[in-house]
């Protein structure tokens, strides 16, 4: 950055600079962008089996779109994600979220329409939920008593085909 008037100003005066100092910021600015890309290329590299585990760890749709959300915390709209940010590779939560206390639930399929007891608000409850109430929940924010469920789940705006294809992978986790 150059000083203007004992100001820093954001930017780079390149005419007043020699051929070599053109040339050296050229080259690190090419490989800033080299190292950018390759980032870029290295996470988007991975191969999931399938749609909804892309959703699950990525929070990018099946047509390679991130998918919309609203609420959660401030990270993961910034940054991006997917389920397993909080949720954990297993679904299973249990662990409190970056920068904050909420415990995220087990969403593990078997574990959200079986009889297993679950914390939600402090309290323990019996979840009982079918497809239909999952999906609700992952667009709605609301549990399957109807309760909104913390303000760190994020209201996810998918299509039908990706709140499926999310709903046949949590079936897949164990």
């Amino acid at each position: 950055m150059l000083r203007v008037g004992g100001r820093i100003a954001p930017f780079i005066n390149i005419g007043r600079m020699n051929t070599k100092g053109k040339r050296g910021l050229f080259t690190l600015l090419a490989l800033v962008m080299i190292l950018g890309l390759a980032g870029l290329v290295q996470s988007q590299g991975r191969r999931f089996k399938s749609p909804g585990e892309q959703i699950y760890y990525t929070g990018i749709a099946s047509n390679g779109y991130d998918i919309f959300r609203y609420g959660g915390p401030m990270w993961i709209r910034m940054h991006g994600g997917g389920c397993v940010a909080c949720h954990g590779t297993h679904g299973r939560g249990g662990v409190p979220v970056m920068m904050g206390m909420a415990i995220p639930t087990d969403i593990r399929y078997k574990a959200l329409t079986g009889k297993e007891k679950h914390v939600h608000g402090g309290k323990e409850k019996e979840h009982h939920y079918t497809p239909a109430l999952i999906k609700r929940a992952i667009t709605q924010g609301l549990a399957a008593d109807g309760e909104l469920l913390s303000w760190t789940m994020p209201r996810w705006q998918m299509s039908e085909a990706d709140l499926d294809a999310l709903i046949d992978y949590l079936k897949t986790l164990e």
